[in-house]
C-alpha cells in the first residue's frame, strides 16, 4: 500500500509540473510549438482534421483496451478495435466523417508524429480539438490533436 501511495504522489507531482498542451492553452496561428509523439504517446498527423480525429481515436482506443484488457480485438474488416455501445457509435461516426472504410485507408494519408519536432501553427482550429501545423514554407503540413502539441516556449 505504501508503494502505491508513493507512486500516486509522484504521478500527481509530475502532472503539476507538466507542460500544458495546446488543448489547454492558446496556441495561435503563427506560434511555434513542439509535438509530443513518442514511444508511449503515439499520434498521427493527417491530411484532414476528420482523418486525424479518426486515426488518433482508433490508436488511443487500441492502447486503452490493450492496457486494461490485454487485447483490443481488432476487426479484420475495418482494422478498428472491437467497441460497443456509445464508443462504437462514436467510432462509426468518426469513420464516416473521415470518408473512409478502414483504418488502413485513413492512415495512408497520415504520418506518425515525431517527438519534440518544432513546428509552426497554421490553423489553430478554433472550436475544434484538431490543429494544423508544419514548417514554413510547408514541406509537409498536417492536422493532429491539440493535446499532441505544446507551446515551444
Amino acid at each position: 500500500m505504501k508503494k502505491f501511495f508513493i507512486a500516486a504522489l509522484a504521478a500527481l507531482a509530475l502532472q503539476a509540473h507538466a507542460v500544458e498542451n495546446c488543448s489547454k492553452v492558446a496556441c495561435s496561428s503563427g506560434s511555434r510549438v513542439l509535438t509530443k509523439g513518442g514511444p508511449v504517446d503515439i499520434y498521427y498527423g493527417c491530411e484532414s482534421p476528420a482523418q486525424a480525429e479518426y486515426v488518433n481515436f482508433v490508436v488511443l482506443m487500441i492502447g486503452v483496451l490493450v492496457a486494461t484488457k490485454g487485447t483490443s480485438n481488432i476487426s479484420p474488416t475495418t482494422g478498428e478495435p472491437g467497441l460497443a455501445g456509445d464508443d462504437k457509435v462514436l467510432l462509426d461516426r468518426l469513420r464516416a466523417k473521415a470518408s473512409v472504410a478502414t483504418v488502413g485507408e485513413a492512415i495512408a494519408h497520415c504520418t506518425r508524429v515525431q517527438k519534440n519536432a518544432l513546428a509552426t501553427v497554421f490553423d489553430a482550429g478554433p472550436g475544434s480539438s484538431m490543429m494544423k501545423i508544419g514548417d514554413p514554407p510547408p514541406k509537409r503540413a498536417y492536422w493532429l490533436p491539440k493535446d499532441a502539441v505544446q507551446p515551444a516556449n
